[in-house]
């Protein structure tokens, strides 16, 4: 059967489809290109908000810090939420316990670095692989610098590129920039552990200039292995 243009009943019908399709497409990719706009803005007024409150608590610590060094009391700054690990070696020929641990800490592989939450229980699980990874505190700019140039996101048990919208679909819309994800870690709220986790282990390279020393060493030994404490960005910034 033909139409009055010549063209058959299904010719017609095919052509409207797919102009119904292209409509679709157009509109979704507008609908989207507006999202990315919209969460560029929103995760550049976060980025200035925190800053302003990271700044404020830093410059407080330090007044605390001079304060106390006048009464020549020792004062011990807060630790943060949050342990910066990075694994230094191999487990071969190594104790179960030792690959076990390494695997729940999610550092599957030399160079993998995560964030964990700074709890007694974290805390019992680094020591006994303290031999084998480099561990200490990082600053707001280094865990920033860390998830920017070398984050990736775990989607469905894959690598997936880390950008605004993947963060705003994975959280549902309660957190929608890289931005937000960053502060949930940096000042270990409740969706710490979903933040976390969200994050691939990242892959940093082996440090510009090498470890210095023999690595496999304590860091008290003049390797690297171990608590680096406030220091780790020495070493972490060297890798990324």
């Amino acid at each position: 059967m033909s139409t009055a243009k010549g063209m058959t009943e299904a010719t017609e019908l095919r052509l409207a489809y797919e102009a119904k399709i292209q409509k679709m497409t157009e509109e979704a990719n507008a609908f989207f290109a507006e999202r990315i706009v919209k969460n560029k803005e929103l995760a550049k007024q976060k980025a200035d908000e925190y800053l302003k409150l990271y700044t404020e608590e830093k410059k407080n610590e330090e007044k605390m810090i001079a304060e106390y060094r006048e009464k020549n009391i020792f004062y011990a700054p807060k630790e943060p939420e949050y342990i910066l690990c990075v694994r230094i070696k191999g487990v071969n020929k190594n104790p179960a316990k030792i690959r076990k641990t390494l695997e729940l800490l999610r550092l599957h592989k030399p160079n993998h670095a995560v964030i964990v939450r700074n709890t007694h229980q974290m805390r019992n699980m680094i020591q006994k692989v303290n031999a084998y990874i480099a561990f200490g505190f990082a600053d707001y700019k280094l865990i920033r610098e860390l998830v920017y140039k070398r984050g990736l996101a775990k989607v469905n048990k894959a690598r997936v590129t880390l950008t605004n919208e993947v963060v705003e679909d994975h959280f549902e819309g309660e957190i929608r920039t890289v931005e937000e994800l960053i502060h949930q870690i940096i000042m270990g709220t409740e969706l710490f552990t979903k933040a976390a986790n969200f994050l691939w282990p990242f892959t940093l390279q082996p440090p510009r200039k090498g470890f210095g020393g023999r690595k496999i060493k304590n860091i008290a030994e003049g390797g690297s292995t171990g608590n680096h404490l406030f220091k780790i960005g020495d070493l972490v910034r060297r890798m990324i």
